[in-house]
């Protein structure tokens, strides 16, 4: 893994709080806001290959979000909240389409995913038998820096909800149900079968420690997913046809269900019956509401809710419109849907390794869109699934080879004579399956 990226995902695995004047700063905040300018230019540059859709849509997400925070807002308020904020996600984005630009440095990032979710087994036993949390509190001991706290919500079935360094249990699944089809698809043909098998259950049961059912239903949508491609291997469209079946399905279910079948979902992937239908009143009410104040949200500011609710939102697309307004949310959720769209539909040699990696993103980042409308998301997760997102988006423009080159000409190949590499023969790489060599000076 290129030593950027490296340097990033440890930055957000640090769970360091401290003071910088007013602003309060982790590892991976100070890193970012030391680089947005240089990553912006660079990016804005094509320095990271061609400025995409994708980037515009999350430029304008962020732009717009600022503004709807001034206009509900005081001015001093407004420029405290969304440059850390803007430090959080446009950081996280840019490193991640700066970090990752070709398919041996993502294959890196998964192996790193991994290591780091495998190396974090023992502490998250220990986390989950006694309820007390391990390296937090080792980094509160350095003077000036404060750590994550213990949620300390009840147990579920006699176990205590991991949160390992993020801020909350359902920040650490959501990390950790990134990491299984992931790992599963694109590590295939890399490492033995034993191995890949073996890792992957590790994986799935660091996200079942987060007793989450939103992470655990983002978990379940990958292993489906997988077997939907296994089972449709031979149709020439699967992802289309499983588009139509879920929407007949839905149709389905709408008609049978006593009310809206997305309450019926909700009410039948929660943990607990409450806690559904506390996401169904939010729902309806967070409508309203976005109805009432479509354009900049209401920020901050108090909203018709029933007074035995919290105010609360455990899903992030809803806050997003509800806080910062419509555009906010649509221009950001419009960005993932047509990533995920237009990696899905690149003509990737069928069964390579690219093809693959392709495969393993697109069901990940389906499974994440799905799930943070389940969870909400902040602080160094939210740079985290910034970074994830930014760090497929290589795909777009990935080249693959179309055809055989045509033969040489005997008089250029008499004239050739032989020929070796200026590294040595040991030092040649063949290439990995789907690409073509890089021109030199230019990156993919």
């Amino acid at each position: 893994m290129p030593f950027f990226a490296l340097v990033v995902f440890v930055a957000l695995l640090i769970p360091a709080f401290f003071h910088i004047g007013t602003l309060l700063m982790t590892p991976s905040r100070l890193l970012f806001l030391l680089l947005i300018p240089l990553l912006l230019m660079k990016l804005l540059g094509k320095s990271y290959g061609r400025v995409t859709y994708i980037d515009w849509l999350i430029l304008f997400h962020m732009s717009w979000f600022t503004l709807s925070v001034f206009v509900n807002a005081s001015a001093s308020t407004a420029i405290t909240y969304t440059g850390v904020n803007t430090v959080i996600l446009l950081g996280g984005y840019l490193a991640g389409r700066a970090a990752i630009r070709d398919l041996d440095q993502f294959l890196g990032f998964v192996r790193f995913f991994a290591l780091v979710l495998t190396l974090s087994v023992p502490f998250i036993v220990y986390e989950t038998l006694t309820g007390h949390l391990t390296i937090p509190k080792i980094v509160e001991m350095i003077p000036g820096v404060t750590s994550n706290r213990d949620v300390q919500y009840p147990r579920r079935m006699g176990l205590d909800r991991v949160q390992f360094v993020f801020v909350h249990p359902i920040h650490y699944g959501f990390f950790c149900s990134l990491s299984v089809a992931l790992f599963f698809l694109a590590m295939k043909n890399q490492i033995g079968n034993f191995r890949l098998w073996a890792q992957a259950a590790v994986l799935a049961l660091t996200t079942f420690f987060s007793l989450s059912s939103g992470p655990l239903l983002s978990m379940i949508i990958q292993f489906l997913l997988i077997m939907w491609l296994y089972v449709m291997r031979k149709n020439e469209r699967p992802w289309m046809t499983l588009v139509w079946i879920s929407l007949g399905l839905y149709v389905v279910l709408e008609v049978a269900s006593n009310g809206p079948a997305l309450y019926y979902i909700i009410t039948k992937v929660a943990f607990n019956p409450g806690t559904a239908n506390a996401r169904r009143v939010l729902l309806d009410y967070g409508i309203d509401q976005v109805i009432a104040t479509p354009v900049f949200g209401i920020f901050k500011r108090p909203w018709n809710l029933p007074p035995w609710m919290t105010g609360s939102l455990d899903n992030y697309w809803l806050g997003l419109a509800v806080a910062f307004g419509f555009p906010t949310f649509f221009s950001q959720f419009l960005a993932f849907i047509l990533a995920i769209v237009a990696v899905a539909k690149r003509d990737f040699p069928k069964g390579s390794t690219l093809d693959r990696v392709r495969t393993a993103w697109v069901i990940s980042m389906i499974s994440a869109t799905l799930t943070l409308g389940t969870v909400f998301v902040w602080s160094e997760i939210a740079s985290f699934m910034f970074f994830f997102f930014a760090a497929g988006l290589w795909m777009l423009d990935a080249e693959v080879e179309t055809g055989e080159a045509p033969p040489p000409e005997p008089e250029a190949e008499a004239r050739r004579g032989p020929q070796y590499s200026r590294y040595g023969p040991s030092r040649q790489r063949p290439l990995g399956p789907g690409l073509v060599p890089r021109a030199a000076g230019r990156r993919t």
